[in-house]
């Protein structure tokens, strides 16, 4: 009797994170590609609106390979950083106490100038085969981009 009251609680808990899987590996799939920033916003901790930060990003672009490696092309420092990308996930509870699974797009690059690794790790707020924004904090508050696919 315990091993089926055992077998009842964890093959949904199996099943579950399963599908949870599948759903980055899609989302990755979707990724996959090129992309150029079409909007990239900071806002300070508790700010409301932020600054425009695209004179930082424009003409930038991020190739992200099926193999989980990724190029990034700065284009004003005329630089290109080589790294690796995925999709991860984390489990908030809401209100209820249900599960609520949060994407996030997880980048790192090598800068052999600085000789140093520079990243983001970014909720995926938004994604389709064309468009994602996505947000990533750092220690003074958070970058919001929005990126196409060319």
């Amino acid at each position: 009797m315990k091993k089926v009251l055992l077998s009842l609680v964890l093959i949904p808990l199996f099943l579950t994170s399963c599908l949870y899987d599948e759903v980055a590996e899609m989302k990755e799939n979707k990724i996959e590609g090129v992309w150029t920033f079409e909007k990239a916003r900071f806002r300070e901790k508790w700010e409301l609106f932020g600054d425009d930060m695209m004179h930082h990003f424009k003409g930038d672009i991020i190739e992200f390979y099926d193999d989980n490696t990724a190029l990034y092309d700065d284009f004003q420092l005329r630089q290109q950083f080589t790294g690796n990308w995925g999709v991860t996930y984390e489990i908030e509870y809401d209100e209820e106490g249900d599960e609520v699974p949060v994407y996030f797009l997880d980048m790192g690059f090598y800068d052999p100038i600085e000789d140093q690794v520079f990243g983001y790790y970014a909720e995926l707020h938004f994604l389709t085969r064309k468009r994602m924004r996505i947000s990533a904090w750092n220690d003074r508050g958070e970058y919001i981009f929005k990126l196409k696919k060319i």
